[in-house]
């Protein structure tokens, strides 16, 4: 339960409860700051001072300075894109899943033709 709430410390949103704030490590909390070239820097004094600093407090100013910064930015997955069958797709008029599947019943030949007549030349 403590990882979710490290975890939603620099989302924007209510802060939670007492008692969850107590729960959570602040050594945990401390190594999901040390993640980010940003927050390193608060990590490494909330480490310095750790038992000066009550966690509820730590969580509580990092909330305050990076919440909704989108300092982690969301992986984006690669897709590798065939732009050959952006051919097969006008020409026949269908989708790109249904051209992959047309791919499979053309020859070589057949399919160049086809990429042939929708190159574009720079």
């Amino acid at each position: 339960m403590a990882f979710n709430d490290i975890f939603k410390v620099l989302k924007k949103g209510p802060l939670p409860k007492q008692k969850e704030m107590e729960n959570i490590p602040s050594f945990m909390f401390c190594r999901y700051l040390g993640g980010h070239q940003v927050t390193i820097q608060s990590a490494n004094i909330f480490n310095m001072y750790h038992k000066e600093i009550p966690v509820d407090i730590q969580y509580k100013l990092v909330k305050s300075v990076f919440a909704g910064k989108n300092i982690y930015p969301k992986m984006l997955k690669k897709i590798p894109k065939e732009t050959n069958l952006d051919a097969l797709c006008k020409h026949f008029k269908i989708s790109r899943d249904l051209a992959k599947e047309y791919r499979t019943f053309l020859s070589d030949e057949e399919f160049k033709e086809i990429c042939k007549m929708y190159e574009i030349n720079g």
